[in-house]
């Protein structure tokens, strides 16, 4: 994730304007300028000029400011990797269950077991058992 104080600064530069900036952040217009310093002091360099028509960046701000999109940019493609990964980790364990072989014991063992692990995901799978009168049997 990004410092917020990098998202602040992309907002403040495309809004041109800490006022816009912090109605759609709905936070203070001191909020928003104090978080611009203190990334400023961090950083040892002057992003904005700052104006009575608003702010513009400086060069070294318009350098940032690219440098800063593609980390957000990048930034968002690494959590949605991280989340699809997360979803991959998680094994889905498939039990074929019916009226003539229930599975309720299985769920109890389970349900005690789950909580220390949650590499497993456990999925009970309805089916309808076949039963063949000549043979007095059940069909597997």
């Amino acid at each position: 994730m990004l410092d917020q104080r990098i998202i602040t600064y992309l907002e403040v530069v495309e809004n041109g304007s800490f006022t816009q900036t912090a109605k759609k952040q709905f936070r203070s217009t001191v909020a928003v300028m104090k978080q611009i310093s203190t990334l400023e002091n961090d950083l040892g360099v002057k992003l904005l000029i700052r104006n009575h028509r608003g702010v513009s960046p400086t060069v070294a701000g318009k350098y940032f400011y690219t440098q800063a999109q593609q980390m957000a940019l990048k930034a968002q493609q690494v959590l949605q990797q991280v989340k699809q990964l997360d979803r991959q980790e998680s094994q889905i364990i498939r039990i074929g269950t019916s009226l003539l072989r229930p599975s309720e014991d299985l769920v109890k063992r389970w349900l005690k077991l789950s909580g220390q692990s949650k590499q497993f995901t456990l999925q009970l799978v309805p089916f309808v058992d076949q039963f063949d009168i000549n043979q007095d049997k059940i069909l597997t």
